[in-house]
């Protein structure tokens, strides 16, 4: 179908030009009636600005930190010299870590970055608050890590399949539960996995890394969201460590970047060590469509067959869509 040729508009912001033949105390004249008559116009040379008190109020009106504003809102193709002189990079190395184009990391929210100045490493036993080298199972409904020998009654190997922690249990059938809770002196830190999946981090993936003529390095990454983030929810079938690839990208600076995490496909996931920063994404969502379609499909250009679960899945997807 050809495409329609939009008639050109005033971008927003633009100042209007003032005609030439509007000079500012520029003399028209006029004829009326074979007299000469002068008339004095006063033009003013440009749009007056914006006052200071409504972009002020404009910029108080939201408080909240969304994706979108978490670049700063900074814009560089108002300067496009200074564009010019970034420099690319495929792989860099930045406060300890390496990083590359390519890689999931967890990103700061900004007005939470002291929450986030603590990172743990390894899940803590949910009974005795300890990690060690001691095995540990991971419950599949809450997430929480136990050691083997922590468990009423202990376990002598990690059983197969899906397990449920007896909290969970008891939680499900209506029971009133008691979380142990940390001994004197010491208090629980939440993992990074954990403050992702409650909405108080943030998963992207790096596009490209860049720095600045100031030395600031920057990067651009597409974000993933939790299901609770969707329009749609989180449903029954989604697991505890799905996530959604968006259709939504930013600039930000490299010091909001925490660390490495792993997103998969569902081929990759089923084969992978369950890792505290290992997720399962399996959808896009369109952010301005709040649509989900799955990422085979857009990778690979073909339809791809589900059944099972995932036909399930996919069916309560397109319902809601339809909805």
């Amino acid at each position: 179908m050809p495409l329609r040729t939009l008639p050109k508009t005033r971008r927003k912001g633009e100042i209007p030009k003032t005609p030439k033949s509007a000079g500012k105390g520029k003399k028209l004249k006029r004829k009326e009636e074979g007299n000469l008559t002068e008339v004095e116009v006063a033009f003013s040379p440009e749009t007056p600005g914006q006052s200071e008190t409504k972009k002020r109020k404009r910029d108080e009106e939201s408080k909240v930190v969304t994706r979108s504003r978490a670049s700063k809102n900074v814009n560089f193709e108002k300067n496009k010299a200074v564009s010019k002189r970034r420099v690319y990079y495929k792989k860099v190395v930045y406060d300890g870590g390496e990083f590359e184009v390519g890689d999931n990391v967890y990103v700061r929210r900004r007005e939470e970055a002291s929450s986030d100045d603590e990172l743990v490493q390894v899940d803590e036993c949910r009974v005795c608050f300890k990690s060690g080298k001691s095995v540990m199972i991971e419950c599949d409904d809450c997430l929480g890590g136990f050691h083997l020998k922590c468990l009423k009654p202990p376990l002598k190997e990690v059983p197969e399949g899906d397990w449920i922690c007896g909290f969970c249990d008891a939680r499900k059938l209506g029971r009133e539960v008691k979380l142990p809770t940390p001994p004197e002196g010491k208090k629980r830190v939440r993992t990074l996995r954990e403050k992702l999946l409650s909405s108080d981090l943030w998963a992207a993936h790096i596009e490209s890394i860049w720095k600045e003529v100031d030395g600031i390095y920057w990067c651009r990454v597409r974000w993933y969201i939790i299901p609770e983030e969707t329009m749609a929810g989180r449903q029954p079938h989604n697991l505890r460590r799905e996530i959604c690839r968006t259709n939504d990208f930013a600039d930000i600076e490299m010091e909001c970047i925490l660390r490495h995490c792993f997103v998969m496909n569902p081929k990759e996931y089923a084969k992978a060590n369950e890792g505290d920063d290992v997720y399962l994404c399996e959808y896009e969502y369109d952010i301005h469509w709040h649509s989900f379609k799955r990422l085979a499909e857009i990778d690979n250009g073909e339809e791809v067959s589900v059944s099972g679960n995932e036909t399930q899945h996919l069916k309560s997807l397109q319902k809601f869509q339809k909805d």
